[in-house]
């Protein structure tokens, strides 16, 4: 049977999500209630009350168009690679094409979860540039850090790839609360912003926006200077113009357009998460 969740499955869906994920049941609740919000989970339950997989759908916005942002896709393992994970999608596909959206996007979970969502239509649509730097160092850099708001963010993004897929602010400031709790600096100017993780060795930019090679360098230096680290890898959008030429080639996202056709190039998506 296929239902809406509801509040009293918050305990399995947040197993689900723990087990699937390797987080503890904390955070793995923290994601169902604060990051996709119950109202927007899709689950299947054939011997209830054991729920045996769940789709979450969050909706989302590019400009006019409306979108889903298929957040997760969890199941018990015995239902691991069943013909019955591409019934699900294809049901929420159809629902969600019924009510007017224009597109999904999802981030597998691994080969097996995207081979999964080809056979229902989704494409490899949204690839990323995984480049390496050795951050010069300079003392005149300069930055702020962890002082943007949600909104300011959720604008900047907008501003550098005007074609963002954007998230609900409660819903953003759920992610980036969750970030904030494994570790993420967020690190700002007037002419760029970046979000990165530090290691003992390596700064991991999640994301990283700037008007050219020059201001996002300046971002770099800035960061080194604040973490004494001065290698970096950078996760890039396909479609940025930052450091051109440079990088390897990474699948990330997948697209489904469910209305009249989208081109993948006008479009920037980065969940985090």
């Amino acid at each position: 049977m296929l239902r809406n969740a509801k509040q009293t499955d918050v305990e399995q869906l947040a197993g689900l999500r723990a087990a699937a994920c390797r987080e503890t049941p904390q955070q793995a609740a923290a994601w169902v209630r604060e990051i996709v919000g119950i109202q927007n989970i899709f689950l299947l339950e054939n011997t209830p009350p054991r729920i045996d997989a769940l789709l979450a759908m969050v909706p989302v916005y590019s400009g006019a168009r409306r979108g889903v942002w298929f957040a997760g896709l969890y199941t018990q393992p015995a239902f691991a690679g069943s013909a019955v994970l591409p019934r699900l999608v294809d049901a929420a596909l159809r629902a969600c094409a019924a009510r007017g959206y224009d597109f999904a996007v999802t981030v597998p979970r691994g080969d097996a979860q995207r081979a999964m969502f080809g056979t229902v239509g989704f494409g490899d649509a949204l690839p990323l540039r995984v480049v390496r730097r050795t951050i010069t160092q300079n003392l005149w850099a300069q930055a702020d850090f962890d002082t943007m708001t949600v909104r300011r963010l959720q604008e900047e993004r907008q501003r550098f790839a005007p074609g963002s897929i954007v998230f609900p602010e409660p819903v953003m400031a759920g992610i980036l609360h969750e970030l904030y709790s494994r570790g993420l600096t967020l690190v700002s100017g007037p002419r760029g912003y970046g979000l990165f993780y530090q290691t003992p060795d390596k700064l991991y930019f999640a994301e990283l926006q700037a008007d050219n090679d020059h201001s996002a360098d300046l971002l770099l230096q800035a960061s080194a200077r604040h973490t004494g680290v001065f290698e970096a890898r950078l996760l890039l959008s396909e479609s940025q113009s930052l450091y051109l030429g440079q990088g390897k080639r990474s699948l990330y996202a997948m697209l489904c357009t469910l209305r009249q056709p989208l081109a993948a190039g006008e479009l920037y998506f980065r969940p985090l998460l």
